[in-house]
Order: C-alpha cells, then structure tokens, then sequence
C-alpha cells in the first residue's frame, strides 16, 4: 500500500461520538446556523488561506475521487462563533465551497487555521445523492468497504502521512442499503492524542458520500 499512513484494525467501539459528530457538521455547514458570521473581526482575525487556495484545493480534491469536476460557487469565508463551557465562545475559521463531481454536489469545509479539509457532505441529502447511483459495480462486503475507505481517506487527504488508522467498528449498510459507513481512530504520529474520523462511501461505485475529520472540526480558539 502506497498510501502514507497505516491502517489497522480493532475492536468494535461505540460509534455515538461519530454519528453525533457527523449532524453537528451537517449543521455547520448550514450558511445558515445561528452562530454562523460572514467574518471574524470581533476578534480580529484575519485569514490564512486565499479564496484562490481554497478553490485549487477543493478542485484538486473533487477530481481526486472523480472523472469530472468543478466549482459552483466561489469559496465563503466565516466564523462560526459557539458558547464554550463554562465560559467563553469557541471560534471555527473556516472556509465553505461547494463543487460538483461526476454529476453529484458536495458542500465541502476547510479549516482555515490548519487548511486542512473538515469534512464533506453531499448538497441533496444521503437517500437523494444515492439515489442515481444504483448502476456501478457494488462494494458488497464490509472487508471490501473497509479496504477501500483505506484508499479513500488517502485520496481526499483526511489524515495526514505518518497517520495510523484503525477501524473503530465493522463497516455498516445505512441509508435503505445504499451506503457503508466506516468508522476510523486515527493515531497521529510523535505520540499526539488519538481522534475519529468517519467516511461514508457510495455501496454501488464507492464514491465517498460523507467525510468528517473530527480532530479538524474542534481545532479553534477561545476567548
């Protein structure tokens, strides 16, 4: 395996922290959640990534995972501002663009602190996006799922290299069948703390559905 990064495998674990994790990024890549602002100068902050960079970055993403890729809007900048208890707010820089491939709309999220990727969901909803996608060739077992969310998390970059990944539990059929959700604990390496990582692939074809990188999703400051 050419990939960058280890994958192991473990026993089954919880999946509640995942599954929980995933609506909260469903939710904040809403342009319209209620702590979401256009910017961040209530604390001055200034961004690091370019509205070119995020477009070349969500670019080389889409075509990594497609045949044929393109932007449908330019990349948003904004922060999202949340309570932080016990006290104090937590503020999420990230960027929001949306881009199509092979036919499908993806919302995509990057963190502007570290430009790395948070996640993906597609614009239609799960049943909708999977619906026109009963015709490839289907992934038909969980070792087949697993072996090529391995391929996946490499092709979109979800963990960087040097990363070990181990299944958190045995890869499930969701979504009326039409989908299997895997469930990753992603070992960082200089011995840095453990985090989750979710990728939802497409059961006829493979395509990735959802991805979420937790360990992006909580990096912001507090005031």
């Amino acid at each position: 395996m050419k990939s960058g990064f280890t994958a192991l495998r473990t026993r089954p674990r919880l999946r509640l922290a995942l599954v929980c994790t995933t609506l909260s990024l469903i939710a904040l890549l809403s342009a319209e959640g209620a702590y979401v602002c256009s910017s961040a100068q209530a604390i001055g902050y200034t961004p690091r990534m370019t509205t070119q960079q995020v477009s070349e970055q969500t670019m080389a993403l889409c075509a990594r995972f497609s045949n044929s890729a393109h932007l449908l809007h330019e990349p948003e900048f904004k922060e999202e501002l949340f309570p932080y208890f016990p006290h104090g707010h937590g503020h999420r820089f990230i960027w929001l663009t949306t881009c199509e491939a092979d036919g499908k709309r993806y919302y995509i999220q990057f963190n502007d602190l570290t430009g790395n990727l948070i996640g993906l969901t597609p614009v239609t909803g799960l049943i909708t996006h999977l619906a026109s996608s009963r015709t490839a060739t289907p992934v038909k077992t969980p070792a087949e799922a697993a072996s090529l969310a391995v391929s996946r998390i490499s092709e979109l970059r979800l963990v960087p290299p040097g990363t070990r990944i181990a299944l958190a539990a045995d890869p499930q059929l969701i979504a009326q069948g039409g989908a299997w959700e895997t469930l990753w604990r992603a070992h960082p390496p200089a011995h840095a703390r453990p985090y989750d990582v979710r990728l939802v692939l497409a059961r006829s074809g493979g395509a990735p559905v959802v991805a979420l990188n937790r360990r992006e999703l909580t990096q912001y400051p507090i005031d």
